[in-house]
């Protein structure tokens, strides 16, 4: 599938546990900010638009989820938990490391941005 997209990317697998716990954080984070919590989908092929409740959203979620620190950093030990499929562990964390290195305007700019980023060069799945 990634050879198609004209890509190299890791493939990642986002488990049913953790699935679950996004979707449960996403109905806080979503009754909060006025999103779908079903827009936690959109975000694993990050299909998203680029606005003020969309960044709130995003970054309530992955705050509460663990995934970033207040600041709007990715905490890599966190997200080095997610299964890697296809791709070497040390390039995901590479990746990761690359992208934290992203400064905004403030720290909802900051997660978006990593967040584009990750995903220009990982693929979020999930166990079907």
């Amino acid at each position: 599938m990634c050879s198609a997209l004209g890509e190299d990317k890791i493939i990642l697998n986002v488990s049913p546990e953790q699935v679950s716990y996004m979707h449960n954080n996403a109905k806080t984070c979503g009754n909060q900010y006025d999103v779908d919590p079903l827009f936690v989908k959109k975000m694993l092929d990050w299909t998203v638009p680029n606005n003020k409740a969309v960044k709130e959203f995003l970054y309530c979620l992955c705050v509460n989820a663990g995934y970033i620190s207040k600041d709007g950093r990715f905490l890599i030990d966190k997200m080095m938990e997610i299964e890697v499929l296809s791709g070497s562990k040390e390039e995901y964390r590479k990746n990761l490391e690359e992208c934290n290195e992203f400064v905004g305007d403030d720290h909802l700019e900051t997660t978006f941005e990593m967040g584009a980023c990750v995903h220009r060069k990982q693929v979020f799945r999930t166990q079907s």
